[in-house]
Order: C-alpha cells, then sequence, then structure tokens
C-alpha cells in the first residue's frame, strides 16, 4: 500500500500535470488560432467594405452602405 501510494505521488501525478499542461497549451493555441482567423475575416471585411466607399467616392456617387456589422460570426 504505501509502495502503491508513492508511486501514484512519484510517477503518475507528475505524468497526469503533464498531460493536463499539453491539453491546456493545445487549448490556448486554438483558441489563438480562432481568434486570428476571426480577425482577419473581420479585417477582410472592412477593407471591401471601404474599397467599395472610396470606388464610390472617386465616381462621385453616394455611398450610403453602413460598415459591415463586426459584432456578427
Amino acid at each position: 500500500m504505501i509502495i502503491s501510494n508513492y508511486l501514484k505521488i512519484r510517477l503518475l501525478k507528475p505524468a497526469e500535470e503533464r498531460i493536463m499542461a499539453r491539453g491546456r497549451a493545445e487549448e490556448r493555441a486554438q483558441s489563438e488560432k480562432r481568434i486570428a482567423e476571426t480577425r482577419a475575416e473581420a479585417n477582410r471585411k472592412v477593407a471591401e467594405w471601404n474599397r467599395r466607399r472610396l470606388a464610390a467616392q472617386e465616381r462621385g456617387e453616394p455611398f450610403d452602405e453602413p460598415p459591415p456589422d463586426l459584432t456578427q460570426p
């Protein structure tokens, strides 16, 4: 019994902690990737809207299209 507790404390617990830390790091990396993708998509939407706005301005046409709603996915 004492040996099994010792093995759990010395071997299994550190291994479990490493596995959990690796999982947290992977989740963090996935989250950062999703954030970067969302930012890129938002930037693309704004750039396209601005391109249309500037083109209308060059042609002297009114531009009443609202900016993209970045709160919607």
